[in-house]
């Protein structure tokens, strides 16, 4: 059984942004100011004649993800991707660190990108790229979601 954390720790650490490394493709990024992901796994439902759910389905696994990346970053990015780099797949390997903090790892893969946005405006903020990627499956931590028992896909 896991033991719950208690706060405060002994040392007081947590993670925070300058905790996360991205490693997108091979190639470590420490230029961006956002990286989200999540996964949903939406059960169909059966009702038949009751107002109550008679059972429901396993589901279906969806996962998205976006990533603002610095201007300079994300143009070498895209170079590295290649022409036509909208329809190359990637992988996302996002490790959580401190010195007193175990280290976690999620794993984005199947990675590719959707849209891209820019949003300049005046200040001293350096320029940065959004991009909104379709992603197969995300593991946390090493964990999938869902077991797909005989067919595992491999991305």
């Amino acid at each position: 059984m896991a033991v719950p954390l208690v706060y405060p720790s002994i040392n007081g650490m947590a993670y925070d942004f300058s905790s996360i490394e991205a490693i997108l493709d091979g190639t470590t990024y420490t230029g961006f100011s956002d990286i989200s992901y999540s996964h949903t796994l939406e059960p169909g439902i059966l009702r038949g004649t009751r107002s109550i759910k008679l059972a429901r389905t396993r589901g279906q696994l969806d996962a998205e993800a976006s990533l603002t990346m610095y201007l300079a970053d994300y143009q070498v990015f895209r170079k590295k991707l290649g022409l036509a780099f909208m329809e190359r797949s990637f992988q996302i390997v996002v490790n959580y660190s401190d010195f007193e903090s175990p280290l976690q790892t999620d794993t984005l893969k199947g990675c590719r990108i959707v849209s891209t946005s820019n949003s300049h405006s005046a200040g001293s903020d350096p320029l940065s790229k959004e991009l909104t990627l379709n992603v197969m499956e995300i593991l946390e931590d090493g964990i999938p979601a869902v077991s797909d028992g005989a067919i595992r896909v491999q991305l």
